[in-house]
């Protein structure tokens, strides 16, 4: 899908996938194989078919959406064969009967996506400390939203909050013995909610990532800091009968979108408000996050937790200026644009996943 970062959903043969040359970028090794007995479910977001029963092996991949663990779950029970997941980030240890999680990273291409499609002349003018975007509302997004607001005034941030509320992504969320959070979530439907805060002319027709990636945001280049409210944040541990209170295992990630993507394309520094370690995981794959404040909220497990560290964090910004958090993080932010921009994270990732693909095409002959 040309508009799109990541192809649309594949389900086919071998056979197939081969005569469809827009899904080979990043999985040029599938073309080797030759085993019949092998199906695949590629660029999955949230899958709605079932998986034929009449396949030893079943290839899923996620990379615009969350790994759909529920549709794992269900699959799994309904076939007899295995399913290998591909997909950017860590299981966290998280297990389901006869499928193999495996580390299979799309966001080099995102990037060289991004590089292509956008200018990267950029005209950093630091005017605002922070800005966030709220386009659908979600908790996470609304938390953040409404931090921002009370904590370091609308004045100081560059926000956009807009009317696009689903129920099903809203709940009070409250950290463990700490009602911060669910006060922010009064606050914000009390104070904020049905307010329309903008800074620009988007609109929902506009809701493709070759319009969202673009890096040449004013809230990208005239803030210091962006708050990614990425599209998936959870790890499960908000919910009191969630098998993901273990504190071995949790929700498969960190996932990440354009929403990300852009601010290291963009030489802009970012908090990410998403699942938990989103700077740890890009730490192992080569970036630098030295931003001379607190980023231990990054490797809290638990939602509420972790989402009250963000919100602690943004109340130390309140006696910080805009220039002196830009000069905190601009080194970092710096050597991760050119890691991007040089080719080194493409051919670093390129050689995770051929390990990856190594280990499927080992599998598949031991199923043949």
């Amino acid at each position: 899908m040309v508009d799109m970062l990541v192809p649309l959903p594949f389900s086919g043969t071998l056979k197939d996938f081969k005569e469809q040359q827009h899904l080979h970028k990043g999985y040029e090794w599938l073309n080797a194989l030759s085993n019949p007995n092998v199906y695949f479910s590629l660029f999955q977001r949230w899958p709605q078919h079932n998986l034929p029963k009449e396949y030893n092996l079943h290839i899923v991949s996620f990379h615009l959406e969350a790994v759909d663990v529920n549709w794992l779950e269900k699959q799994s029970k309904r076939i007899t064969g295995e399913i290998i997941v591909l997909f950017d980030g860590s299981s966290n240890n998280y297990s389901i009967p006869k499928v193999r999680f495996l580390p299979y990273y799309y966001w080099h291409i995102q990037l060289d996506r991004i590089f292509n499609w956008f200018s990267q002349t950029f005209e950093k003018n630091i005017t605002h400390k922070a800005s966030a975007i709220c386009n659908r509302i979600q908790t996470n997004k609304l938390l953040v939203f409404t931090a921002l607001a009370e904590h370091l005034d609308t004045g100081d941030c560059m926000l956009v909050l807009r009317d696009w509320l689903e129920e099903d992504n809203i709940y009070k969320i409250t950290a463990r013995h700490n009602d911060k959070l669910g006060d922010l979530y009064d606050i914000f439907f009390k104070s904020y909610y049905g307010k329309e805060y903008t800074i620009d002319n988007f609109t929902n027709e506009q809701n493709y990532q070759k319009h969202t990636a673009n890096p040449n945001q004013l809230y990208l280049q005239n803030c210091a800091i962006h708050f990614t409210n990425e599209s998936f944040h959870t790890t499960g541990l908000h919910l009191t009968d969630s098998p993901y209170n273990s504190a071995l295992w949790s929700y498969p990630g960190p996932f990440i979108t354009e929403k990300t993507l852009k601010c290291i394309a963009g030489c802009t520094a970012f908090i990410p408000v998403g699942q938990y370690n989103t700077y740890g995981t890009l730490q192992e794959l080569g970036f630098e996050f030295d931003y001379g404040f607190d980023c231990s909220f990054d490797s809290i497990k638990h939602d509420g937790d972790r989402l009250n560290a963000i919100v602690n964090l943004i109340e130390t910004f309140k006696d910080i200026d805009s220039n002196t958090l830009y000069q905190m993080t601009k080194e970092s932010t710096e050597k991760n644009y050119h890691y991007v921009k040089d080719g080194v994270f493409y051919r670093e990732v390129e050689k995770l996943n051929s390990y990856t693909a190594e280990q499927v095409i080992e599998h598949i002959k031991q199923t043949a």
